[in-house]
């Protein structure tokens, strides 16, 4: 017997991004499933004035040199707030705001990974899930439903007491290590990390709302992956 329920949003902030678990309870086996509608994000996070993404993302607190360097961000975010300004009208938000923040984000990674070499893994670990699942991502424009393996800690594809797998599903590797980590080329508001093992993302910076508030989102995208990731599309009639 299966059993299929569906996860509040509320388990996505302690790093659980399954959205429909299916279970078998009499066996210790179990599927869970990201399901996307025309995006591939991972997540929404935000930096703001008081928010240590660093305990969070890497369990590694933000370095006096990060909140030095974002402070006068936020304080002028924070001015603007107060006069209810709306984001179009500030003068030059790209060289003022998104620049700048990102800069001081890829600075703290660096430097957070250099005190601790497992930053790479955790903070993979933070973007991906905590928790093996395939992400089902249906693509209108396409009329395509594309599927991915996520099977980080080889938990995915388990045989059960009478049956094993036709397919086997590889368990992919963590990174070690940031090979780089920059502004995009010609973007005012997406940095590119670059890690071994065939990881990359893209954190594009973004106000959330029309008028200025002392916070931003990322909207974190998977650009690269390793090969053991495997990926079935499926095409509609």
């Amino acid at each position: 017997m299966l059993t299929l329920f569906l996860q509040p949003d509320s388990k996505g902030e302690e790093g659980d991004v399954r959205d429909l678990i299916v279970v078998r309870s009499n066996i210790q086996w179990e599927i869970g499933l990201s399901l996307k509608h025309n995006h591939f994000a991972v997540k929404h996070s935000r930096l703001a004035k008081n928010l240590d993404f660093g305990s969070k993302w890497f369990n590694l607190p933000c370095s006096q040199e990060y909140w030095s360097e974002v402070k006068p961000i936020f304080d002028y975010l924070e001015v603007e707030s107060r006069k209810k300004t709306y984001w179009r009208d500030l003068p030059n938000k790209d060289d003022d705001v998104y620049v700048p923040l990102l800069n001081a984000f890829a600075n703290e990674i660096r430097r957070s990974a250099a005190i601790n070499p497992h930053v790479p893994r955790m903070m993979t670990e933070y973007l991906i899930g905590k928790f093996d699942f395939y992400k089902v991502v249906s693509v209108d424009k396409e009329k395509t439903t594309h599927i991915f393996s996520y099977n980080l800690r080889g938990t995915l594809n388990q045989s059960s007491r009478k049956a094993n797998p036709k397919v086997k599903i590889p368990t992919a590797d963590l990174p070690t290590r940031i090979v780089s980590l920059d502004l995009k080329p010609s973007s005012k508001t997406t940095a590119e990390l670059y890690m071994d093992a065939g990881w990359q993302f893209s954190f594009r910076i973004h106000n959330a709302e029309s008028r200025v508030k002392p916070t931003l989102k990322f909207d974190i995208k998977i650009i690269g992956s390793p090969i053991s990731i495997v990926k079935i599309d499926c095409k509609w009639n």
